[in-house]
């Protein structure tokens, strides 16, 4: 099948969250399959790409305004790699907004990028089987198509909704301004509570939708679709496709960046040479015997943040070390720097997105914290259990879906979960992985090492999630051609 992506992250191009690992991962295994694969990227000025070709110039009409625009073509794991460049929209320090908040234009910046996606497919790609967009930074590639791309009526267009609390929506005023008419503003299409939602409108007008878990495909429908609930239910094609990570990038086997590799044979060693190696690069001179628990991910509310800050005192009392790493919301930012200075030398902290230091933290860290408030896939978890970093989650969305309560499974078990999102059913929780951890120091027992070892067997490859997303495309074509 020929497959275009239309999106606004790709590792290692350009990457924010686990939209970046997603796009990259799935592209390359639908390509390793025999998939004609391309993706059309915005050309952010963070975008250090090598061997960048200049490819043609176009002028977009967008609301009346015409802008010129050039676009690029690169190569990545044998996928071609347009990039859109425009200035104006683009040419800035960040993707989505400084950490004060996202860029008042982000209406007009995606709109743009959605249209001229639109027109360099057809001009410069050939003709798709399958668009697949992403969130709602690309929701309306499924609207314009429908409006103004007759010549792609028999593309068949999947969207895939990676966080369902980020819509897009925008006063209806700015309607004129991205060229759709006043007729969509209407309950059944991009009206929303009197305002403009461009994931609706994404949904309204794509063939199939899919989400990252099976869990979050039914939370969406019912309790967790921050009022788009309604609008999905009423879709017939709504598939939930548990995300995979790239087992050949985080392989803690081949892992460059680590003091020293392991497998599942020889991490008992290896991790507590990684772990002491890791505390000396954070500063944190406790005994080795404390567990190390990491938390890498952004910086936001919906990650959990609230709940560990109201539990680390108590949590460093019973016996833990905590590192953060990440960067995010300013609030948040000052919430971890709180934690570290109330409780100094055994909490430590980087304010920044850094893939090298997260690998070593996989790697050093005993537990992966991800008590996230809603988590629709998560790949952190993944990772975590990937480099034996046993996971201890809310359970919700991809982390029930994901990892197995040691408490709920004694043979099967590869975590930690709880089901109330408190901060005393948190505390619990750690308190449940303290007890068996502990258990390490008594020879003869093997119960943390089992958990370690049920962990790192997990197979988190994109081998059988590809399979899925490839009866979605078929059935997204046909249900164009009939």
């Amino acid at each position: 099948m020929n497959i275009c992506f239309v999106a606004t992250e790709c590792e290692p191009l350009v990457k924010v969250g686990g939209l970046g690992d997603v796009v990259q991962s799935l592209a390359k295994e639908l390509v390793n399959l025999g998939h004609q694969v391309s993706v059309i990227l915005p050309f952010y000025k963070s975008i250090k790409a090598k061997n960048v070709q200049f490819i043609t110039q176009h002028t977009l009409n967008l609301g009346g305004v015409y802008y010129d625009f050039h676009i690029y073509k690169t190569h990545l794991d044998n996928i071609d790699i347009f990039l859109i460049d425009q200035k104006t929209f683009f040419g800035r320090e960040y993707v989505y907004g400084t950490p004060k908040g996202p860029y008042e234009d982000n209406y007009l910046r995606f709109a743009f990028f959605s249209l001229a996606s639109l027109e360099t497919l057809s001009h410069i790609c050939h003709t798709p089987d399958v668009i697949h967009i992403h969130d709602w930074h690309t929701a309306l590639v499924a609207v314009y198509k429908d409006l103004y791309f007759k010549h792609l009526e028999e593309t068949a267009t999947v969207l895939t909704i990676h966080n369902i609390a980020f819509q897009g929506i925008f006063p209806s005023y700015i309607l004129p301004q991205i060229g759709i008419p006043w007729e969509l503003f209407n309950p059944e299409d991009l009206e929303f509570y009197n305002q403009v939602n461009f994931l609706k409108g994404g949904i309204v007008h794509s063939d199939v939708i899919t989400t990252v878990s099976k869990t979050h495909a039914k939370e969406i429908q019912t309790n967790m679709g921050f009022g788009l609930e309604g609008v999905l239910r009423e879709k017939r094609y709504v598939f939930g496709i548990l995300n995979g990570i790239d087992t050949e990038s985080w392989n803690p086997a081949t892992d460059k960046s680590l003091y020293q590799n392991y497998d599942i044979n020889t991490f008992k060693a290896g991790k507590e040479k990684n772990k002491i190696y890791v505390k000396e690069l954070f500063g944190l001179e406790t005994p080795h015997t404390r567990p190390l628990a990491a938390f890498i991910a952004r910086l936001a509310k919906q990650k959990g943040l609230d709940l560990i800050e109201k539990a680390i005192d108590d949590a460093v009392k019973i016996g833990y070390d905590f590192i953060f790493l990440g960067s995010g919301d300013y609030y948040y930012q000052g919430k971890v720097l709180d934690m570290v200075k109330r409780n100094m030398g055994y909490v430590a902290a980087r304010i920044e997105y850094n893939d090298i230091l997260s690998r070593k933290l996989y790697a050093g860290a005993d537990m992966f914290l991800m008590p996230s408030e809603y988590e629709p896939c998560g790949i952190g978890q993944m990772i975590a259990m990937r480099y034996g970093a046993i996971p201890i989650v809310h359970k919700t969305g991809g982390l029930a879906d994901t990892v197995v309560d040691y408490h709920e499974d004694n043979e099967h078990g590869t975590g930690f979960s709880f089901e109330d999102y408190t901060y005393k059913d948190f505390l619990y929780t750690m308190a449940r992985a303290m007890i068996v951890y502990q258990k390490k120091y008594i020879p003869e027992d093997n119960e943390w090492y089992n958990i370690v070892s049920n962990a790192m067997s997990q197979d988190f490859s994109w081998r059988r999630s590809v399979q899925e997303y490839i009866k979605i495309y078929k059935t997204a074509k046909l249900i164009k051609m009939h």
